[in-house]
């Protein structure tokens, strides 16, 4: 999807994720999983962590997909949860910015809020299924976040929600 934009891009694996190595790119995806983001002691999710941290840190414009998402949950403080039913390639309608998209899953994990007033840091606003408080996305200063595959083909416009998400984070 990004190529089709016009932009180009390089893939930094876990395993070779290091302090710095992220410096000198417009913009930062926070890739899939698979794992389980609540084992901070897993090698992959203690570098992801690390990342999204230093992402935070820096305010360096980055969208969050799926995995990553949770891990940008974890560490804006909202809770990481089991889903109740979990969704591998299935196509749901969500409410994002007011209005119904229809999207591609693939998780087992979710951030979930009961209460966004307090649950959500300030200045962060979340989009969360109604009636479980699932965070199907959420945008901050910097950031913004995915637990859905924009770019599945489940996902009905998701080159257009990835271009107008991509044009925000860098003309923000």
């Amino acid at each position: 999807v990004l190529g089709r934009m016009g932009m180009t891009s390089e893939v930094i694996r876990h395993e070779d994720y290091r302090p710095g190595c992220l410096d000198g790119f417009d913009l930062v995806i926070v890739g899939p999983g698979p794992g389980d983001p609540r084992e901070g002691d897993n090698p992959k999710m203690a570098r992801l962590r690390e990342a999204v941290a230093a992402l935070l840190e820096e305010q360096r414009p980055f969208l969050a997909v799926c995995l990553g998402h949770q891990a940008l949950c974890h560490q804006l403080g909202i809770p990481l949860a089991y889903k109740d039913i979990v969704f591998q390639g299935t196509q749901s309608p969500v409410t994002i910015d007011g209005r119904t998209e229809r999207v591609g899953f693939y998780n087992t994990f979710v951030g979930r809020v009961t209460d966004p007033e307090a649950e959500v840091p300030d200045g962060v606003r979340v989009d969360t299924d109604p009636d479980t408080g699932d965070v199907n996305a959420l945008r901050g200063p910097h950031y913004r976040g995915l637990q859905f595959h924009a770019e599945s083909i489940l996902t009905q416009r998701g080159y257009d929600l990835v271009h107008d998400l991509v044009v925000d984070l860098l003309l923000d």
